[in-house]
């Protein structure tokens, strides 16, 4: 999608689909989230519809490139959070056993990869509320605002590149309980070029051929 000024709008959408019975064109948006998603006044959806420039950006490429008004849906699956197999029951130690055979007995009352399967397959088939099939509402006014974002984003980050300088966001350094990789970089001790980062090339190949 050309925005003017030198600039290209690149996306990969999920899923384009026409309604047989109304015959409007509809984007289809796959996405999980361990936010809650069943309270359709939740935070979630608050910031989907209200603040996510993201929609408003599919809607006015999808009517640039078929010249018709289009509907988005975002179709969304709780994440269940867990990290992987979990102990079937509580496990002390005995007075008089070893360590090791502590751990033994610790190993042998872990879930199997198979029963940790099948016990998330057990939940998401109880619980109807961690899906949503919600139509996300964009108007002109919404894409005007997303245009203009865009533009200044885009603005800012070829200043950022021009003259050497780039701000920090420190939120992100810890963000879900997890150290960014690259604040060693930030607080420069640590460069791009040593051996502890390497070049991975274009994160999403498929959006370069007309970037």
């Amino acid at each position: 999608m050309d925005l003017g000024n030198d600039l290209t709008f690149t996306g990969q959408i999920d899923k384009v689909a026409r309604n047989k019975k109304t015959g409007r064109l509809a984007v289809i948006d796959h996405k999980t989230s361990s936010e809650d998603i069943d309270d359709l006044s939740s935070q979630y959806w608050e910031s989907v519809n209200y603040i996510d420039p993201q929609t408003a950006g599919y809607r006015a490429a999808l009517e640039e490139e078929f010249g018709e008004e289009v509907d988005i849906f975002y179709d969304v699956i709780k994440k269940e959070g867990s990290k992987g197999p979990k102990m079937k029951s509580v496990v002390r130690k005995r007075k008089d056993e070893t360590q090791e055979d502590f751990e033994m007995r610790k190993a042998d009352n872990l879930e199997s990869w198979d029963e940790y399967g099948a016990r998330i397959a057990d939940l998401y088939l109880e619980n109807d509320q961690w899906y949503q099939f919600q139509q996300v509402v964009k108007t002109k006014d919404d894409m005007n605002d997303w245009r203009r974002e865009f533009i200044a984003d885009a603005g800012a980050i070829q200043h950022c590149i021009d003259s050497g300088v780039y701000p920090k966001v420190t939120f992100a350094c810890g963000r879900r309980d997890q150290r960014c990789e690259y604040v060693t970089v930030c607080a420069k001790i640590n460069s791009l070029d040593s051996d502890d980062f390497k070049d991975k090339g274009a994160r999403h190949p498929e959006l370069t051929e007309n970037s």
